[in-house]
């Protein structure tokens, strides 16, 4: 092989030659300069509609997430393939999880990753169904476009897509490959994840009835899978597979029946995480709210923590928004069916969310704080851990009913009487205080916070 006067029969050079090559080649079409906007990109001209506004708001995944963010967890990436249909997505829904495509309508992935600009199109035009849109919006992972075209859609994470198969970096670039399926599995490369788990990976058609189906889902319009597109796709996404053992990468096919030839078979663990171990956080927030919500929400993506955060309009004062609290936690518990954490929307966090033994028969945990005038302290509701139990729903529906009568009461006054009345012992056990730390509170700067609060009320309400 000869490059610029050099000249080698040695393969593992060549391979170096051909992967500069193909870097620098690469680079060379897809430069990163300052993000430009819909007007200046001639081939989107027609294609995006208003509501999908293309332009100079990106949002780097770097934002949120680095290299390596995922290190030592394994994760379990979701293709589009017919082995699919009629899969039993909840059984993921404790694990790192990443959705391709039109997945999100139908599971709740930690991030969900496409890379054709017609995707966007066809979910706010209707082409992907009625529901797809108001799926989009609802859902609450991390939206990711792998960008080969230089632009961003706003709303939507992006990464920099690059043909370079050694690129596995959040910050300069991941390998993109012909399909959003390889360039899947580089994002889980650069984040760390190992093992990585392959579903959905078919690479051709499949179901059965005598129909041959491409997708487990309705498909893409226009984009009508033909054995040589599967070919293609397959032989690119095996290729990858050279580079990922000779980093380390363990990545594991668990597609029954996957074209796929380089890459171990296998099947699913038998040690899936169960939903019950991991709580979704919840909050809901009203207009005034809406910037400290949008920092929890970056601060939970950070740490690929699950979230369901609400808005709702505002009641017209301070209490009566936070006594909606008990009923928004009660239609939380129904419709997760898992434990969750209540965190007020000012609050951000700093690490890993976990779940916390019940003070009591409550169901419930809140951290108590001692401090002068409270004879057996004073509960702090910003951060409530629920657990999915008969006896933390008779305690928010207990706090619910009292709300009712009091509504313009403090709610975690009315927590607090609540708790007594049914005989827990407030002064025994509890959250830790790194669990519900308050930005200045004395003592502060010798905690290791896993969540502030900054109290953003202070701004409106008048204290009593």
């Amino acid at each position: 092989m000869r490059s610029k006067g050099i000249t080698t029969e040695n393969t593992d050079v060549q391979r170096l030659l051909r992967e500069r090559y193909i870097r620098r080649r690469s680079e060379n079409r897809h430069p990163a300069p300052a993000m430009i906007i819909a007007s200046e990109l001639p081939w989107l001209s027609g294609r995006i509609p208003p509501e999908v506004e293309v332009g100079d708001g990106k949002r780097k995944i770097t934002d949120i997430l680095d290299d390596g963010a995922w290190a030592g967890r394994r994760c379990f990436i979701l293709a589009g393939g017919p082995s699919l249909k009629g899969f039993d997505f909840s059984q993921l829904a404790g694990e790192l999880t990443i959705g391709i495509n039109r997945v999100f309508e139908y599971f709740c992935p930690t991030i969900n990753v496409a890379m054709d600009i017609d995707y966007y199109k066809w979910i706010h035009d209707g082409t992907y169904g009625p529901e797809a849109l108001e799926k989009f919006k609802a859902y609450q992972g991390v939206k990711l476009w792998i960008d080969t075209r230089r632009a961003a859609v706003h709303g939507v994470f992006v990464v920099r897509g690059s043909r370079g198969i050694t690129t596995q970096s959040l910050h300069t670039g991941i390998y993109s490959g012909l399909h959003t399926g390889t360039g899947a599995i580089s994002l889980a490369v650069a984040l760390g994840a190992n093992p990585i788990y392959l579903l959905g990976y078919d690479m051709g058609y499949g179901g059965g009835n005598g129909r041959r189906r491409s997708h487990f889902h309705d498909g893409h319009p226009k984009r009508r899978s033909t054995d040589r597109t599967f070919e293609i796709f397959r032989k690119n996404t095996d290729a990858y597979a050279e580079y990922l053992t000779g980093w380390g990468a363990q990545v594991i096919n668990a597609t029954p029946g996957s074209a796929l030839k380089n890459f171990t078979a296998g099947k699913l663990p038998d040690d899936l995480e169960s939903p019950q171990k991991v709580p979704v956080v919840v909050s809901y927030y009203t207009p005034k709210y809406e910037g400290a919500a949008a920092r929890l929400r970056d601060s939970l993506w950070r740490h690929s923590i699950p979230m369901d955060l609400q808005a709702i309009p505002d009641r017209g004062t301070w209490e009566l928004n936070c006594g909606y609290k008990p009923e928004f936690l009660l239609a939380m518990l129904e419709k997760h069916k898992r434990p969750i954490v209540w965190l007020d929307a000012d609050a951000v966090v700093h690490g890993r969310v976990g779940l916390s033994p019940p003070m009591g028969s409550s169901g419930i945990s809140v951290r108590v704080r001692r401090r002068r005038g409270h004879e057996k302290g004073e509960i702090l509701s910003g951060t409530i851990v629920i657990a999915n139990s008969r006896e933390a729903r008779r305690t928010l529906t207990a706090w619910k009913r009292e709300m009712e009568q009091k509504p313009r009461d403090w709610d975690q006054k009315v927590l607090q009487h609540v708790l007594v009345r049914q005989g827990v012992d407030i002064t025994a056990g509890g959250l830790p205080d790194e669990m519900c730390a308050i930005f200045d509170e004395p003592g502060i700067e010798k905690m290791t916070p896993v969540i502030t609060h900054y109290q953003k009320s202070r701004e409106w309400r008048r204290v009593r």
